[in-house]
This record gives C-alpha cells, sequence and structure tokens, in this order.
C-alpha cells in the first residue's frame, strides 16, 4: 500500500465578503484528505502576527489566494476588462 503525502493549503482571502467560499474551500480541503490552514486558526502568542502568517506559508505546500475580481484588479494594479467577469464571481490563485 502507497501513502499518499498530505498537502497542508493555506487559504488567503478577504474575509467577510468571502466566507462561504472559504468554508468550502475548507470542505474541499478536507475531503480531499489535506490539511487547510488560514489566519483564523492563529491563536495569540509572543509572535508577531506578519511573522506567524509568513511562517505557516512558508511550512504549507500550497497557496490558495482567493479575491473578488474588484479586489484582484486593484491588487494587481491590472485595468479591470469591462464586462468581462461578473462582480460576484470569486478569482483562484494557486501559487
Amino acid at each position: 500500500m502507497t501513502l499518499k503525502k498530505k498537502l497542508q493549503v493555506f487559504i488567503s482571502s478577504t474575509y467577510k465578503d468571502l466566507i462561504p467560499e472559504r468554508q468550502a474551500a475548507v470542505e474541499a480541503i478536507l475531503t480531499a484528505r489535506h490539511i487547510p490552514a488560514g489566519m483564523e486558526l492563529f491563536s495569540a502568542g509572543n509572535e508577531s502576527q506578519a511573522e506567524v502568517v509568513r511562517r505557516w506559508i512558508d511550512e504549507s505546500d500550497v497557496y490558495m489566494l482567493m479575491l473578488l475580481p474588484s479586489t484582484l484588479f486593484t491588487f494587481f494594479s491590472l485595468p479591470i476588462p469591462p464586462g468581462n467577469i461578473p462582480a460576484d464571481c470569486t478569482c483562484l490563485l494557486f501559487v
């Protein structure tokens, strides 16, 4: 029997506007028997939040960034294509 490696997937997104999408991503990751990770799992400690986030990202196998199109184009300073992407569509970027 061969063992499959479990991947740790760090989920990053704006939070309040993508709660259902984040939950769906967590459920899909768990269904695939992988390990979801994200900011909501952090506990307060001595390290700065930026240090903790950087360490969790570095220790993850996959970085999933979920953005709404308006945030995506603002984040990457791209021109917004007229009418091509629905405003409520969730964009996923995997690194």
